[in-house]
């Protein structure tokens, strides 16, 4: 759907015509924005170029009358006398749009915009009867043969019906009812009393939209659920950021930890962003989780999820030039100021350093960890452990597979001891023999070919034998090496968790497992930035958008947890079902709300998330 602003680039009101869709080539959405005419600073009247003409029926934008609706809902543009608009052609003819037409219990047929002023001119407190519809109103919204049930012969006068106000709303009704039911919403209304309806307005958004928050003004039936926040435009958005304080994110915090109430154990994440801000504080070059963004700057981001909850707790930010390891000291000193109870943290081999585990049983704090495949430890609990593998008595069912484990107690430090959870997954060994089979033949081939190229790379090295033939400068004899292979091969497969306080290996094994539901949560999040870069210079106003990004992270993440649980996923995307959702129809007329017939794909994921249907007010 097109949508209509106004903007003064220069000393002259431009107006365009903006609408999005999705490229072809990597599926992205982008906003595709036409500049359709300008106001005339004399007479303050717009002139549109009718070449756009076309483009604009094409994308249901009736101009006059979503002007008309653009400016009444802005006032600074008030001053528009849209009554003198001109068209820049060689007839100068204003183009005809269709409006839907009213009639006695049928759908009518369609009739021009000037028609049905001409006739009302002088009958404007007349009233007609309404019953279907097949054009398009002066909002811009589409009204189709499945709309008659909607309005069920409504007298309107023909003011009345000019006035007529359709929303696609599914898709917000369904994120209203979870921010309710998780307690988010009464938690904004709490801690931001003066704008929570905007905050979570553009939380709306960014959780359908996916796009820069900028564009945020132009999506209004995002707003519906809530109670009508002022347009959204960037400016005001900037504002906006620059008035939430870090006291009321904070504070926000605090009350969502303590509803949140996570007394299971608190998976840590990290990932890094982009950013061209030249003002914060925490920006530097780093090792970015993305390739493609390697000669800039970013800044890191720490994230806690509640493992039986599988929403996210707490988000801090950290220099970008900071490693992980490192980073996981601060940002637990920073949640447990927030939350006074003890944590229980799940970490998983990239946060594994003989620091942070130190600083665990100094702090008495209970953890499990898993344990990093280059450190001494692992190999040396491999190397003595592997009878257990394909030995029954050491057998333990997962998901309908099979896997060997088993619990060792080890001497940490002078004074300290913890217990070591082997394993090795059948499946996952077979996997890599493959795959290392795969590599070696492959280097092998390309040894064979040109040796001379490979003789001092590593790969080669480690997996290839190269030995010169007497009496020629050369030719090499090439072979597999063996013993490498069996090597590579006798580790594959194996994980390893160290805990302060889990003895029991299938309690282990099932406490850092969930921890993949909680992995796929965070990939939300760090889809969305690792492919973007953040052009937020200010510190505050990026913090700020990060917040919007969190907030946003706990819907979707409900809604993930809902999906997987009722296996959704199979049916759709949470792309698809926003789309799905969409289409729900919400009509205003005479302060009276109907809304349009549920489809079965529209109930069933209502019923899933146990949210009510739409009810009308008639």
């Amino acid at each position: 759907m097109a949508y209509l602003h106004i903007s003064k680039p220069g000393n002259h009101y431009y107006i365009y015509g903006s609408y999005t869709q999705r490229r072809k080539t990597d599926r992205k959405v982008v906003r595709i924005t036409k500049c359709l005419g300008k106001i005339d600073p004399k007479t303050n009247s717009p002139i549109f170029n009718e070449a756009y003409l076309p483009w604009m029926a094409e994308h249901g934008l009736s101009i006059e009358n979503a002007l008309q609706n653009y400016i009444n809902k802005t006032p600074k543009y008030n001053f528009i006398n849209l009554s003198n608009s001109t068209y820049t052609s060689k007839t100068n003819r204003p183009p005809v749009f269709r409006k839907f037409t009213v009639s006695n219990n049928s759908i009518g047929s369609s009739e021009d915009v000037g028609s049905i002023e001409n006739s009302a001119s002088n009958e404007t407190s007349g009233s007609v009867e309404y019953s279907g519809a097949t054009e398009t109103t002066d909002s811009g919204a589409k009204i189709t043969k499945h709309d008659k049930a909607l309005l069920k012969t409504i007298t309107l006068t023909i003011d009345e019906l000019k006035n007529i106000d359709i929303k696609l709303i599914g898709a917000t009704y369904l994120l209203k009812h979870i921010s309710d039911s998780v307690g988010l919403t009464n938690i904004l209304q709490k801690c931001f009393p003066s704008n929570w309806c905007e905050i979570l307005a553009l939380t709306f958004f960014y959780t359908i939209e996916s796009d820069a928050l900028m564009y945020c003004h132009f999506f209004e039936d995002l707003f519906d659920t809530l109670s009508s926040p002022e347009n959204l435009t960037s400016q005001d958005i900037s504002g906006l950021f620059k008035e939430i304080s870090d006291d009321e994110r904070n504070l926000f915090f605090e009350e969502w930890t303590s509803h949140v109430k996570e007394i299971d154990y608190v998976a840590f994440d990290t990932t890094s962003i982009s950013t061209y801000s030249t003002q914060n504080e925490d920006v530097a070059f780093g090792h970015p989780k993305q390739k493609s963004n390697k000669k800039q700057k970013q800044i890191n981001l720490c994230l806690l999820f509640g493992e039986k909850t599988s929403l996210p707790l707490y988000l801090c930010t950290y220099n970008g030039s900071v490693n992980d390891v490192a980073s996981f000291i601060s940002c637990s000193k920073q949640y447990q100021l927030i939350h006074d109870d003890n944590v229980r943290y799940v970490l998983d081999r990239g946060m594994f350093s003989k620091k942070n585990i130190n600083y665990m049983l100094d702090s008495d704090i209970k953890f499990i960890i898993g344990l990093s495949a280059s450190t001494k430890l692992k190999r040396e609990l491999i190397k003595n452990l592997q009878h257990i593998y394909q030995n029954v008595n050491y057998t333990i069912t997962t998901n309908d597979n099979h896997i060997y484990g088993i619990t060792k107690r080890i001497v940490w430090d002078s004074n300290n001891k913890l217990w070591a959870h082997v394993f090795v997954d059948q499946n996952k060994k077979l996997e890599c023999q493959n795959l290392l089979l795969k590599t070696i033949n492959e280097l092998y081939d390309k040894a064979i070919e040109n040796p001379d190229d490979c003789l001092n790379d590593e790969n080669y090295q480690k997996f290839i034998l190269f030995q010169k033939v007497k009496n020629s400068k050369d030719k090499y004899i090439i072979k597999k090496n063996q013993e490498a292979f069996t090597l590579a091969v006798a580790n594959g497969g194996w994980f390893i968790f160290l805990s302060n306080n889990i003895k029991d290996t299938t309690e282990a094994l099932s406490i850092y497992r969930q921890r993949n539901i909680v992995e796929k949560a965070f990939n939300i999040i760090k889809n969305r930035t690792q492919d973007e870069n953040i052009a937020v210079h200010d510190s505050k106003k990026y913090s700020n958008k990060i917040f919007i990004g969190f907030l946003s992270l706990i819907l979707t993440s409900q809604i993930h947890k809902t999906m997987v649980s009722n296996h959704l996923y199979k049916n759709y995307t949470i792309k698809e079902l926003y789309f799905i959702l969409k289409s729900i129809k919400r009509i205003k007329v005479k302060n009276k709300t109907v809304y349009s017939p549920l489809t079965s794909k529209h109930k069933t994921i209502l019923d899933v998330f146990n949210c009510p249907y739409p009810i009308d007010d008639f």
